[in-house]
């Protein structure tokens, strides 16, 4: 099988450190991996939390085939830019290197490759609290993933929806939408997005108050994050863990969890997850009598979100710390 059949296998099957472990092996046999082998290694890296890797090979390619008018090199290369720039907090950034890929995925008609960009523009204006435009991509996106059969995009997009609607406090929408999530995600066979989606509807869960039904979809989640060796969804389950541990009343144990969240989330750059871990330290150290260590975490995720533009949920964090 050549090396770049051998990568896509991998990396389609989820099987991401196995797929970078492949391609740096591939490496170092070769002067020059091609585009192809880079954006997929590129693609690996950034599933397991290694930003810098991924950055790395994304702005080579994109550089090389800039300079060879490679256009559909351009639109994959400017996509990974704009993901690693979301997951960095640079949400400027990623709006920019997503609208590039869009607009070539529109002049060259590749259906799927917009589909999957205007997924995450929808994530950047979410964040940025510009729900209804939001709303409109991710419907767009999930028209051409029922159109073309295709599950995990789907299970993802449904996830980001979920999302939204809790925020919006719209908790059946946010129900409905974690259940298509999770329908898709196990037809996918993506270990590590089972993982995230399960995730996702727990705090979906713990929202409505469902605290064991929250543990269930968590205690299902964690080997399956574990498994795919994805270090972000490993961070997100102990981070809804310890909101969920917290909300019983076992504010040790939440704190616990959270700064073991916290301190993945920051080795990984990952930004948001960062502060939303720092914003769970926080009031779990609260919840302590611990106020003025909880303080520190509080204004971390704070200046962090303000930061990335998320002004709401800044905002938000600032009514739970008021109310904690």
């Amino acid at each position: 099988m050549a090396p770049t059949s051998a990568l896509e296998a991998l990396v389609t099957a989820g099987r991401f450190r196995d797929a970078l472990q492949h391609y740096q092996a591939g490496a170092a046999r070769r002067a020059a991996p091609s585009i192809d082998d880079r954006l997929l290694a590129a693609t690996a890296a950034g599933h397991l939390g290694e930003i810098d890797l991924g950055v790395m090979l994304a702005a080579g390619a994109y550089s090389e085939c800039s300079a060879m008018a490679d256009r559909p090199g351009v639109m994959r290369s400017a996509h990974l830019l704009g993901g690693f720039a979301f997951e960095r907090g640079r949400l400027a950034d990623a709006e920019s290197h997503f609208g590039e890929a869009i607009r070539l995925a529109e002049s060259m008609g590749d259906e799927m490759q917009a589909a999957r960009t205007a997924n995450n523009l929808a994530s950047v204006a979410h964040l940025a609290g510009r729900t209804t435009e939001a709303l409109q991509l991710y419907a767009r996106a999930l028209t051409v993933y029922r159109r073309k059969n295709l599950a995990a995009g789907a299970a993802e997009t449904w996830h980001n929806i979920a999302l939204v609607e809790r925020e919006l406090g719209r908790l059946e929408q946010a129900t409905q939408a974690s259940e298509a999530a999770l329908m898709y995600a196990r037809k996918s066979g993506d270990a590590g997005l089972l993982a995230l989606v399960l995730t996702g509807r727990a705090e979906s869960k713990l929202a409505r108050g469902d605290l064991a039904g929250a543990d269930q979809d968590l205690a299902e989640a964690r080997p399956k994050a574990v498994a795919s060796g994805d270090t972000p969804a490993v961070a997100e389950v102990d981070r809804v863990s310890a909101r969920v541990a917290l909300a019983r009343g076992q504010a040790a144990e939440s704190y616990e969890l959270a700064l073991q969240a916290w301190g993945a989330a920051g080795m990984q750059s990952h930004a948001l997850l960062e502060a939303e871990c720092a914003a769970a330290c926080a009031l779990s150290l609260k919840a302590l009598g611990r106020e003025s260590e909880g303080h520190g975490f509080f204004v971390q995720a704070e200046r962090r979100l303000v930061a990335m533009g998320s002004v709401i949920r800044a905002q938000r964090l600032a009514r739970e710390w008021a109310s904690g």
